[in-house]
């Protein structure tokens, strides 16, 4: 009962899957593409590539939803580099060796100015313990949403060198939802020691069969 309170609310991101035709719900930006190539689930995901021009050396895909104040948002989604997807070259077309590097962040958006808050680096090219063909989850955890905040934007984003390296990302399942405060579940767990205690004196008290009695299998 107590961990279910740490769980985050219900997803409230628009088409999380990135199905096709098209990324309705989201904003892109450069080199990010619906595909069908790599699906964790659903029929399709994304694949966002360096934009192969001058800065911000940069392409991705966010989404924004309205913020509640005091709040805090978890968001995550799920990205791969699959070999089976090919360049011109007919090579893998992955970041394994190059400069790229993938993150996942979450930001503060207020009067149209956004203010970063929390990041994750899922993806370095220059890793050499890089993961290949198996999806890797990126997760950000917000502080809590001060007053004025309008929305709270979750972004992916595909970070090329000045190089132009190649290689690109599959993305699918992106999730973004409030989670309790620590205050909530610290009261939320007090609150089920008292219950537990006022149940148990009775069983205490009691002189017939087994203490053990009063609680049904399973329950705790």
């Amino acid at each position: 009962a107590v961990s279910t309170t740490t769980q985050a609310s219900a997803n409230e991101l628009t088409n999380p899957g990135f199905e096709i035709p098209n990324f309705f719900g989201w904003n892109t930006f450069n080199n990010t593409f619906p595909s069908a190539d790599s699906p964790r689930t659903g029929s399709s995901g994304g694949l966002v590539l360096g934009p192969f021009f001058a800065l911000p050396h940069a392409s991705g895909i966010f989404q924004d939803i309205p913020a509640t104040e005091g709040a805090i948002y978890e968001g995550s989604i799920w990205a791969i580099n699959d070999t089976s997807i090919l360049d011109g070259s007919n090579q893998p077309d992955i970041i394994a060796g190059t400069g790229n590097v993938v993150s996942l962040g979450l930001e503060w958006v207020e009067n149209g100015a956004t203010t970063r808050v929390a990041e994750e680096i899922i993806f370095e090219g220059s890793d050499p313990n890089l993961v290949l063909d198996e999806f890797v989850q990126g997760t950000v955890v917000s502080p809590p949403v001060p007053a004025g905040v309008d929305s709270v934007r979750l972004v992916l984003l595909f970070v090329q060198p000045p190089t132009f390296d190649g290689g690109l990302v599959f993305f699918d399942d992106a999730s973004l939802a409030v989670i309790p405060e620590p205050a909530s579940l610290g009261l939320a767990v007090v609150g089920l020691v008292a219950v537990g205690r006022r149940r148990r004196r009775p069983t205490r008290r009691s002189h017939s069969g087994s203490k053990h009695s009063a609680a049904a299998p399973g329950s705790r």
